[in-house]
């Protein structure tokens, strides 16, 4: 019987370093996935919104949008993702 090794994780991007979010997509998927379903002004929500990689797609792209996540630490990573996204642009 061949033996289980248990699964490693794969080291994080940069930008994905400071989220604890085990679930986050890479900007550049999202990206394509928003450009592909809205139009610039449109609105895009993401219920388990994590670290904000969607809210920060949706600021480089020009939509609007609503983020909603339960843990409070995901809330402020996000926030402050989104503060500071905003503030370089």
């Amino acid at each position: 019987m061949a033996k289980s090794t248990p699964r490693t994780r794969r080291p994080r991007e940069a930008a994905d370093a400071e989220a604890a979010e085990p679930t986050q997509k890479p900007a550049a998927i999202v990206r394509r996935m928003v450009a592909a379903s809205s139009r610039p002004g449109g609105w895009c929500l993401d219920p388990f919104a994590g670290s904000g990689t969607l809210g920060a797609v949706c600021q480089e792209l020009g939509r609007r949008f609503v983020l909603v996540d339960e843990n409070p630490e995901a809330i402020a990573v996000s926030s402050t993702r989104l503060a500071q996204q905003r503030l370089s642009a």
